[in-house]
């Protein structure tokens, strides 16, 4: 729904008030459009965020299961990437893990650059 304030009136994009009565039969459909689809959204992406989460359970007692009957070591890295096939090949599942990533602001870039340029220069 659309920002409304205590006295009932719709509030466009720039804080203006306009009275419920004035805004277009268009706008008010487009605005629960939006809002509907919005809401669907975030109730998809709560499911797909469950379900990334059991598959990948799933997946790593799969796999603990592996190495504890073939006696492999528990603690090696768990990075790369994975797929899984049924037996006739018709299906698959690929998972994959990526480092994380993190970027500095430009602040920090250029505090350390004054410090390991001269550094290197010398």
């Amino acid at each position: 729904m659309a920002n409304i304030d205590d006295n009932g009136f719709w509030l466009n994009k720039k804080g203006e008030r306009t009275h419920p009565k004035l805004i277009r039969v268009d706008e008010v459909l487009k605005d629960n459009l939006v809002d509907g689809l919005i809401d669907e959204a975030k109730t998809l992406s709560e499911k797909l965020k469950d379900f990334k989460e059991s598959s990948a359970s799933e997946i790593s007692s799969f796999f603990e299961l592996l190495m504890s009957e073939y006696g492999l070591d528990k603690n090696k890295s768990k990075k790369g990437n994975i797929t899984l096939e049924n037996y006739s090949a018709t299906a698959k599942v690929q998972v994959s893990n990526a480092d994380s990533i993190s970027y500095t602001t430009p602040e920090k870039l250029n505090n350390i650059s004054r410090i390991l340029i001269p550094k290197m220069v010398k």
